[in-house]
This record gives structure tokens, sequence and C-alpha cells, in this order.
């Protein structure tokens, strides 16, 4: 399951999704050729592959909309440090400072969370 533009949907949750639906969209989506159409199908829908807790729902029923836990907390967490870590060494390349940041790459590495 991907999580495109997860910061939105924390302020301004989309609608809640039907299991039927999703089912429906996902069989849709598998028919599609790879492209680029299919790619954009899958964002929308929030469809990267096809997961095998589909497997649960045709055996027990089981809502992928509604029985799984969602966490908000560290999804959003790795979402930004990325964008902050591709900052950082796009700002070290630019300005000759990789060597610095190699460096302080280095002691963050030696470090353990019992010595901060």
């Amino acid at each position: 399951m991907e999580y495109h533009d997860n910061r939105k949907h924390r302020r301004h949750p989309s609608t809640i999704r039907c299991v039927e639906d999703m089912a429906f969209t996902l069989k849709q989506w598998q028919e599609l050729p790879i492209s680029r159409e299919r790619d954009e199908v899958g964002c929308e829908a929030g469809i990267s592959s096809q997961s095998c807790l589909w497997r649960l729902y045709n055996l027990y029923g089981f809502d992928i909309s509604r029985d799984l836990t969602y966490d908000v907390m560290h999804t959003l967490a790795l979402w930004v440090l990325k964008k902050y870590v591709h900052m950082l060494i796009k700002y070290a390349t630019g300005n000759g400072k990789i060597k610095d940041l190699d460096g302080a790459l280095q002691i963050v590495k030696k470090l353990s969370p019992t010595t901060l």
C-alpha cells in the first residue's frame, strides 16, 4: 500500500473505502497492461501490487480497509525525514561540503542511544 500526500490526508482524510469497491478496482488494475494508466489507477486507489491479504478477504471476508491499523505517525516521519535528508545531500553536494557531511555521518554512526 502506498501513502501519497500523507500530510494532506492527515488533515483532510479521504472518504472511507468499501472493501468491495477496492476489490473491484484491484481487478481492473490487474487487467490493465503495465503503463502510465495502470500507475494512475494504482495511485488513486492506493494499489502498488496485489497483497497476500486479499486471500483473507476471499476466504473469510477480511476487510482490508477497516481491519488494519495504519501507523500514520511512523509513515509521516519517514516521508518527512526522507525529504530533509535529500535536501541535506543536495545542499552539501552543491556547496562542496560533502566531506563535512560524510564526517558528521561517521560521528552519528558511532553514537549509540546510550551515549546521548
